[in-house]
């Protein structure tokens, strides 16, 4: 369960909701692959929380986390390794080559 405990400023829940394969690979332009590899890695299910400050703050906080399960640590590294250079690709075209 992810809780506020240890944030200097309270927050609330906006939405949160379970992920399915199919839902989650509707974010890329090639979703069938996405859903290809999913299936390869193991991907069981996912889940995304988002949350904003109630409390009067200087400026508007949000914090999202999104989770993924897999069935095998295996599977979550293949997929952590394809995420992370899927995310430095995009670094890349910007002109931030220098993220590793």
């Amino acid at each position: 369960m992810i809780t506020s405990e240890g944030l200097p400023w309270a927050i609330s829940l906006v939405r949160d909701q379970a992920v399915s394969n199919e839902a989650a690979v509707s974010q890329f332009s090639d979703p069938e692959r996405w859903l290809g590899n999913y299936e390869e890695w193991g991907r069981v299910s996912g889940y995304e929380a988002e949350f904003r400050s109630t409390a009067e703050v200087t400026f508007a906080v949000g914090l999202g986390v999104e989770l993924e399960y897999y069935a095998s640590a295996g599977g979550a590294e293949s997929a952590w390794a394809a995420s992370r250079e899927f995310i430095l690709s995009f670094a890349t075209l910007a002109g931030h080559a220098t993220l590793t």
